[in-house]
């Protein structure tokens, strides 16, 4: 509550959604023992609502985790306003799932989400060769990507590419750590 406390000042009327975690269900899905606890805190950040009436809140999840965990994601999402995720369409071994894949995930996320907006707020695709890429399969994917959100209208109000390139060498070995 400090938190928020010490931020509303700052935030004015841009400010429309807010997390309250990123990609939690990566964390919680190797610790199963937490969900409860998470899902508590999470629903105490109902405090916001309170402090900033403007804000829609969320909590981020990963596409794969709603595959992967989906009664324990929709526990945790009930309160949201807002259903946030990202979205990487990888296997387990992070190669790359065809390029067309949003034009079937995404009615897929707005089926999950029922009658909350969805806001994408990752949505990526690796270039790299190794991984099974190339840039001609990310240009394919970035127009699946557009056609899929034009498809979904105002159910996707928010989508944000990230990351457009290949992390480098250095930047990989430092998110081991």
């Amino acid at each position: 509550m400090a938190l928020i406390d010490a931020l509303a000042p700052h935030l004015d009327e841009n400010v429309r959604y807010l997390s309250i975690g990123n990609e939690v269900d990566a964390y919680l899905s190797n610790h199963r023992d937490e969900w409860d606890a998470y899902t508590r805190f999470y629903n105490a950040a109902a405090y916001v609502r309170l402090v900033l009436p403007g804000v829609q809140v969320g909590v981020t999840v990963t596409y794969g985790g709603t595959q992967a965990d989906p009664v324990e994601v929709a526990r945790l999402t009930a309160s949201s306003d807002v259903f946030i995720m990202t979205y990487y369409p990888l296997n387990a071994d992070f190669t790359t799932q065809a390029p067309e894949s949003p034009l079937t995930d995404f009615p897929r996320m707005i089926a999950m989400m029922g009658e909350k907006p969805l806001l994408l707020q990752e949505v990526g695709y690796p270039t790299g060769e190794g991984l099974g890429s190339s840039e001609a399969q990310q240009a394919e994917f970035i127009q699946a990507v557009f056609d899929a959100w034009d498809a979904a209208g105002a159910k996707i109000p928010f989508l944000n590419l990230f990351a457009m390139g290949d992390f480098s060498d250095q930047m990989c070995a430092d998110f081991l750590l």
